[in-house]
């Protein structure tokens, strides 16, 4: 995938990257029950270019690291889709997803593949820049480095919202209480159904007959991958048992600013949260729309939204590589010792941020996160 764009499609993609996937669709098949079954879709993916797995998932507890496999829940709609991501081999990546339809799970591994830039072909930036004077040092030595998205634009706006101005760690406390106040976790109904309960001879979780190498799992993420948190490989509730996804914009417009800041977000930040949550619920702004620019404005002139906010967006939630968080207080930093001679407490201005990042033109935000491994 190009840098910006949009995460291939999972049925019929044409990358190089897709080598095989399984899955049958549960559709029609009901449960013993009456339940309907569950859909297990694995898809094996070989990056572009060199690739490992991130081994931190954050602080506010949206994904899960068991073992040598990263979990996350996620929606497409208000279908619930359970994502787990393991890395069987240095050139290959194994995505698997659990959902009630093959639609769901398909967006479900789509997005994390968005997320985890494994489609992101980086080697016009590895070889033009691998000896820059700033940069070629960490691209020499991390050639994997990959900016870590959010799976959803508007999970990366109202995580951006919270990090203003504010220390990381205190963010993170506020995000997990929105997750936990206005997040969705799996509904019970979806605990009991087992991937190949779906009626006789349609077997969807295990693959009856697949070839175990084809699945690739190493040793070592089998375990991790296979059993839930109670050892139990039941439905949905096995692969996102304690999980939340991040609010829907739907959920935070209708919150009321006394309510988001009892979870210790500024009044400011509140209202401007369930401005932009309300702005993206009932679509006049469009964070999908490839055409960022007039999602990118309409949000500029909501007050408590500004530069640095939209270019987190546009970085971690868009996938724009060209754009650089200038008012980031490391990048801040950074450059304001280089630009001093080594001056531990210079700081910059954002516009000589932008100006040192300017060289590296569509790879600036990329470049960036290279140079943050200088600041000590």
């Amino acid at each position: 995938m190009a840098a910006g764009g949009r995460p291939p499609a999972i049925a019929g993609a044409a990358t190089a990257g897709v080598d095989r996937e399984s899955g049958v669709p549960a559709d029609g098949f009901g449960g013993a029950d009456g339940s309907q079954a569950i859909v297990e879709l694995r898809l094996e993916v070989r990056p572009c270019g060199p690739f490992r797995l991130p081994r931190r998932t954050g602080m506010d507890g949206l994904l899960r690291r068991r073992g040598q496999v990263l979990e996350r829940l996620l929606h497409h709609g208000d279908e619930p889709v359970v994502v787990r991501i393991a890395q069987t081999a240095p050139d290959r990546v194994l995505f698997g997803a659990r959902a009630r339809t093959r639609a769901a799970a398909a967006h479900g591994i789509a997005r994390m593949r968005f997320a985890l830039g494994v489609d992101d072909d980086l080697e016009d930036f590895r070889r033009r820049f691998r000896h820059d004077p700033l940069i070629g040092a960490s691209l020499r030595r991390r050639p994997w480095l990959r900016v870590t998205r959010r799976p959803e634009p508007f999970e990366a706006l109202a995580w951006a919202i919270c990090e203003q101005l504010i220390e990381y760690e205190r963010a993170a406390a506020i995000q997990r209480r929105l997750a936990v106040s206005f997040g969705r976790r799996l509904p019970r109904d979806q605990a009991g159904t087992r991937p190949g309960d779906a009626g006789a001879g349609h077997h969807i979780g295990a693959f009856a007959g697949t070839d175990p190498a084809f699945l690739g799992v190493a040793d070592g993420a089998r375990g991790g991958w296979d059993r839930g948190l109670d050892g139990s490989d039941r439905g949905l509730c096995g692969w996102g048992a304690g999980l939340r996804d991040a609010p829907a914009a739907a959920a935070l417009a209708g919150a009321a600013p006394a309510r988001l800041q009892s979870l210790d977000l500024s009044g400011g930040r509140a209202v401007a949260l369930i401005r932009a949550a309300r702005e993206v619920a009932r679509g006049r702004i469009d964070l999908h729309d490839p055409d960022h620019e007039p999602a990118w404005r309409a949000l500029r002139a909501i007050p408590g939204i500004g530069a640095w906010t939209v270019e987190i967006l546009a970085l971690v939630g868009q996938g724009r590589y060209d754009q650089v968080p200038a008012g980031d207080l490391g990048l801040i930093k950074l450059v304001g010792r280089l630009r001093s001679g080594g001056d531990p407490w210079a700081r910059a201005q954002e516009d000589e941020v932008r100006d040192l990042f300017a060289p590296y033109g569509e790879w600036r935000g990329l470049a960036a996160a290279h140079a943050m491994g200088l600041v000590g």
